[in-house]
């Protein structure tokens, strides 16, 4: 049987990736303590350099006072990968096949690089997207048959770029290009441009009786991305229904932070001295945005603000109570 590499060795890849990541000089003893292998041999750590040499990747070791120290390059090597969106779409594709190495520490070093890199390019994760779709669905499941082909209807509509015809329960009818499907006081809400005077309007789906796409028209739209968003902000400010959510991420690599139609912002995300991600985003709440928190509640922790935390701690008991009842 083929002996397996070196490097799905957890013990010899832990000291691989710290060497890799050093900065500055370490003492042997420092260097045990600092990546939890106290028991480490000067062997071991030998056979990892004699490794990287021949990757060009020079370590040095020199001795002080009887100890041990490591000398980091003083030139870090980098690998930069230029990927197209097909490229690297193709690459995200690939990223279940990752799953064969879960249980090795070379292939969480992996994992928390793609994870990084997934969340500088958000608006490409492919993955994301499939989510995203399927929790839209999922939304829309629960609505009225007629508001559920109303909202695919519009959902086509945004997708094409064609004009949408909107007729409304008083019976009064207005023409409008799409921007966004959002939640805006507590309302499933369609912002598009009015075809009359390209301005931005904001209509409750509630309040549409029908919808219909216009397929003959040259509207050319009038505002930007950023102007709906700073649109929807504007609405927000006026009506006091914002407020700031902060969680704690746990897992990075299985919760979408985008959920579907609602506004987020100033979406934010850092990480804290202990290396949890902290994600912050503006947000409307709403019986549907509790339903998002409680589908990744294994995934996430509230920090603030205090008060959602009694109010999803009040919609868990609320929604158990309905499901026992149902059963």
């Amino acid at each position: 049987m083929a002996r397996e590499p070196r490097i799905f060795n957890d013990r010899f890849w832990t000291v691989l990736k710290h060497l890799d990541q050093l900065e500055q000089e370490i003492s042997l003893s420092a260097f045990r303590y600092l990546i939890g292998l106290e028991d480490l041999k000067r062997a071991e750590l030998f056979e990892v350099i004699s490794f990287l040499k021949n990757f060009d990747c020079s370590v040095e070791v020199k001795s002080k006072d009887e100890e041990l120290i490591i000398v980091p390059s003083e030139d870090k090597k980098r690998v930069i990968i230029d990927l197209s969106v097909s490229e690297w779409m193709a690459l995200q594709a690939h990223f279940p096949l990752l799953e064969e190495y879960s249980g090795k520490s070379i292939h969480q070093t992996l994992i928390e690089k793609l994870t990084h890199v997934e969340m500088q390019y958000a608006d490409l994760d492919l993955f994301r997207f499939f989510e995203e779709e399927s929790e839209k669905q999922n939304i829309i499941k629960r609505m009225h048959e007629n508001d559920a082909k109303m909202i695919e209807q519009i959902e086509d509509c945004l997708k094409s770029g064609l004009l949408l015809q909107v007729i409304l329960k008083d019976s009064k009818s207005t023409t409008l290009f799409p921007h966004r499907l959002v939640f805006l006081e507590g309302e499933l809400s369609v912002v598009g441009e009015d075809n009359t005077d390209r301005s931005l309007i904001c209509i409750s789906v509630n309040e549409i009786e029908d919808v219909r796409l216009l397929i003959n028209s040259d509207y050319t739209q009038n505002f930007t991305p950023r102007s709906v968003d700073d649109f929807i902000n504007a609405i927000r400010a006026v009506a006091g229904s914002e407020e700031r959510m902060v969680l704690k991420v746990k897992n990075a690599e299985t919760v979408d932070l985008r959920p579907p139609y609602h506004f987020l912002g100033n979406p934010y995300m850092t990480s804290n001295m202990n290396g949890d991600l902290i994600w912050a985003a503006s947000v409307e709440m709403s019986d549907d945005l509790l339903e998002w928190l409680y589908q990744i509640k294994d995934s996430v922790e509230i920090l603030d603000p205090e008060h959602l935390k009694d109010r999803f701690e009040e919609y868990q008991l609320q929604r158990h109570a309905k499901i026992k009842k149902a059963a």
